[in-house]
């Protein structure tokens, strides 16, 4: 039972410390949205590359708080791949090029239709910029736009 605990706490700690948002290149990586006229700088983004962390093997988070406990996720996207290019974002049941969105509320908005563009992938580093059309329970549509400077690619 002290081995599971011990294996668990490094685990936690491993993925605390590779969620950070640290730069040891030129200390300008970013990640900011906006979304119904309010702009967000999370505290905690990155970019996921293999099928470990999702059912996509490319992923980009943002939110707030600590992790792995306390994280409060606002932005998911799952991407077909990490190239630089552009990335037509579509709904579900797609289950890559798709965006999952929680609001100020708490309620879950899905990606409709959009781009995410990356515009460069060099050093283990992602940098680029998003636009996305997202739609509520209710059907009301509204924008999120947005862009990432330099996040690390985490394994």
């Amino acid at each position: 039972m002290l081995h599971a605990s011990v294996a668990l706490l490094l685990t936690g700690l491993l993925l605390f410390y590779s969620c950070k948002k640290t730069n040891t290149n030129s200390g300008q990586n970013s990640f900011t949205w906006t979304h119904a006229g309010k702009t967000f700088q999370p505290t905690i983004y990155a970019a996921y590359l293999g099928p470990g962390f999702t059912f996509t093997p490319f992923h980009i988070i943002a939110g707030f708080g600590n992790f792995p406990t306390g994280f409060d996720l606002r932005i998911d996207f799952h991407l077909s791949s990490f190239a630089v290019g552009a990335y037509s974002i579509v709904p579900s049941p797609a289950t890559v090029n798709t965006l999952y969105y929680i609001d100020d509320a708490g309620y879950n908005l899905e990606g409709i239709s959009g781009t995410v563009n990356i515009t460069a992938n060099t050093n283990n580093r992602l940098s680029g910029n998003f636009s996305v059309t997202v739609i509520n329970a209710a059907a009301v549509t509204s924008l999120v736009t947005g862009s990432f400077t330099e996040i690390t690619i985490n394994p």
